[in-house]
């Protein structure tokens, strides 16, 4: 099942690998390398992700843009995203390569972008509607994600792919 986290202002995002937490709270910890207090349970482990940005403009030709999280890029054993993404997990977890990849590349298509426009007249982006929207299985996404390799697809090639997949048995 793939689950749209709930989101949360942040003012530190990454954590270097050395970050340490103290115990400040029975349910709060602080990282002690920044000036803020981030409550240790809006942080993730590192994994791979689907991020969404939660507003678009009504000039932009997609309401839905989405990237992957790879924690590969960024040494750290966990992540906070910040309150303007929505992100997808897998049961609070990050999610195979290829299926967030996959992921990423259904809601950045424009079969997915007119199916959202069709409920959804507004350019905020929220995960109640994200989560009432229909996707592939699981082995569908991974399929799709195969398809990607360092840098997402543009649009037209995004189509033509979902349109070959789509034909398949």
């Amino acid at each position: 099942m793939i689950m749209i986290g709930p989101y949360h202002t942040l003012h530190c995002y990454l954590l270097p690998l050395s970050f340490k937490l103290s115990e400040s709270t029975a349910h709060e910890s602080t990282c002690i390398l920044c000036p803020c207090r981030i409550p240790f349970d809006i942080l993730v482990k590192a994994g791979y992700y689907v991020l969404t940005k939660r507003f678009s403009s009504k000039e932009e030709r997609r309401r839905v843009v989405a990237a992957v999280y790879d924690p590969l890029r960024i040494d750290s054993p966990v992540v906070g995203f910040e309150n303007h993404l929505n992100y997808f997990h897998a049961g609070g977890k990050g999610m195979s390569e290829l299926m967030a990849k996959g992921l990423a590349l259904y809601l950045n298509s424009s079969l997915f972008d007119r199916h959202f426009r069709l409920f959804s007249g507004h350019t905020q982006v929220n995960a109640t509607d994200l989560r009432k929207m229909t996707y592939p299985t699981r082995e569908e996404l991974e399929r799709l994600g195969s398809y990607v390799q360092d840098r997402m697809p543009e649009n037209e090639t995004i189509d033509m792919i979902l349109e070959e997949e789509c034909r398949k048995p």
